[in-house]
């Protein structure tokens, strides 16, 4: 009714766009927080509401642009902030990520201590872990367990980070087998127990969680665990199976690659690692050398340089 009286009543289309969106409809959503907007360029809390539609909608840069516009207007907060540094590890940018959540947490811890969630601190770990710094990642995810004890998601990545560098197997094994326990059936959770009995040298064991994780995600076929299932059987001595499984994991990611919409260079750095294992070690190169220059560091550089001696 209100509409009907007033179509130019920002309020009211504030509302709706917020019914829209619990309603999961995201463009009708969006274009009601943009009308308020046209509105009323001061309304301060459409921006976040939009740039949050944006996020769902896996549209980073509109995202970021919302909230450049918010920010030239409107003091820094911290869901500005926040946001921002969801799109930027959407991007792949994953210093300007922990840049700003940073500054989300500096802000809140001033003003809304509330804020700092469980899963702010997960996302701060995973930008953490993406950038490489696992011993601050760990700080962030062990934050998150402790504000909320069964949160199996952050248990998970933490425990496979571990995995996945080799290190401190044991805290990742206690992490794993609670995700697991917690969430059974979780492919991601069980590629990750697969995993670590692969570092722990149990290949069959390892193998037979694999291949479980592969089957609990046929619908969806997953890159890194079909990898995960080649790399054992080639610690099996069974090289064709190896092979196979690789092959499938080249698939996968070279359609990822082809739907890439922007710059990811842990995607590369794992297509270079299937390419060496399958002998294409040209190609191998060149992905790993596209990935060292979207994320200069270490480990890629020693791929690229192996006869490099450390100093």
């Amino acid at each position: 009714a209100i509409l009907r009286e007033r179509p130019t009543n920002e309020r009211a289309l504030f509302v709706l766009g917020g019914i829209k969106r619990d309603l999961d409809k995201l463009d009708e959503a969006a274009a009601h927080f943009e009308t308020v907007l046209k509105i009323n360029p001061k309304f301060e809390p459409a921006y976040y509401e939009l740039a949050g539609v944006r996020l769902f909608q896996n549209k980073p840069n509109a995202t970021l642009a919302t909230l450049k516009r918010a920010g030239e207007q409107f003091k820094p907060n911290f869901i500005n902030k926040f946001y921002a540094g969801l799109a930027h590890s959407s991007l792949h940018q994953y210093p300007k990520a922990i840049e700003n959540l940073l500054e989300a947490e500096e802000l809140a811890q001033a003003a809304e201590k509330n804020r700092l969630t469980h899963f702010f601190y997960f996302q701060l770990g995973a930008a953490y872990e993406r950038n490489r710094q696992y011993d601050t990642a760990h700080s962030s995810f062990e934050k998150a367990i402790g504000m909320s004890p069964e949160y199996h998601n952050a248990m998970n990545y933490l425990g496979y980070m571990w995995a996945d560098i080799n290190r401190n197997l044991d805290e990742a094994a206690k992490h794993i087998t609670k995700a697991n326990e917690l969430s059974p059936d979780n492919a991601s959770y069980v590629d990750s127990l697969g995993w670590l009995y692969f570092r722990q040298g149990k290949f069959t064991e390892a193998l037979a969680e694999l291949q479980r994780a592969a089957e609990l995600m046929k619908d969806e076929p997953d890159s890194t665990i079909h990898e995960h299932i080649g790399d054992t059987h080639q610690q099996l001595g069974q090289a064709d199976e190896a092979r196979a499984q690789w092959e499938k994991s080249l698939g996968l990611l070279h359609k990822q690659e082809a739907e890439m919409t922007s710059p990811d260079s842990y995607l590369l750095e794992q297509l270079g690692n299937v390419l060496n294992k399958l002998g294409q070690a040209d190609k191998a190169n060149a992905a790993w050398q596209r990935s060292y220059d979207i994320t200069p560091n270490q480990p890629l550089h020693k791929k690229l340089h192996p006869a490099e001696k450390e100093e």
